[in-house]
């Protein structure tokens, strides 16, 4: 059998002449008078470990000394976060009055503790920039298609208000096809079987 002098042996088992089998994940490893092999099995596939003697290790710092400690802020992460926070309430459709919430501060407090949460007139301005930016390069995908196919759509609310949606059809490119709501308006009518009924006879 070999000499296991080294560190790494406390971490495998020799199971034949040539072969070891690492404590930790049970793999097999070949085997020939060199620890090498099992080094850079330690190495990468558990990285945590410490293969220094006793004798030489150093005082490892604790980590709530780590998570205590105030972090490098940069103004890139800070506008990073910002434009997460107006991309959510603009996919998810939430009031603008949410990142006034005393639950959200309190969230972003505990994961974010030197971010400090931008004011609603702060989101406003940013949604409405995002809103530019959308209505840019929506006209630009439109006016690079040869044709688009507009439809209508007649709803009612459920607080009984008539609104007609106005969306628009097209193939990207790449014969991508995409839709786009263009416009949604109130109506004075009432988009019942009746009153479509009565506006066909007329």
């Amino acid at each position: 059998m070999a000499s296991k002098k080294s560190n790494v042996w406390k971490y495998f088992d020799q199971v034949s002449e040539c072969g070891v089998e690492c404590k930790l994940c049970q793999v097999k490893l070949v085997y020939h008078k060199s620890t090498s092999s099992m080094l850079n099995h330690l190495k990468l596939k558990h990285k945590t470990l410490s293969l220094e003697p006793e004798s030489e290790r150093q005082e490892q710092p604790l980590i709530t000394s780590f998570t205590s400690a105030r972090r490098h802020y940069n103004p890139a992460r800070r506008e990073r976060i910002t434009a997460l926070i107006t991309r959510m309430i603009t996919k998810d459709m939430l009031p603008l009055s949410f990142v006034e919430g005393e639950g959200f501060r309190e969230l972003m407090n505990f994961v974010e503790p030197e971010y400090r949460v931008p004011t609603r007139k702060t989101i406003i301005s940013r949604v409405e920039q995002k809103y530019e930016e959308g209505v840019k390069k929506l006209k630009m995908d439109i006016s690079q298609s040869e044709k688009v196919a507009i439809t209508t759509d007649s709803w009612t609310a459920l607080t009984t208000e008539s609104y007609t949606t106005i969306t628009c059809h097209y193939i990207t490119d790449d014969w991508e096809m995409k839709s786009a709501v263009l416009q949604t308006r109130s109506s004075d009518e009432r988009h019942t079987a009746q009153t479509n009924d009565t506006q066909h006879r007329t």
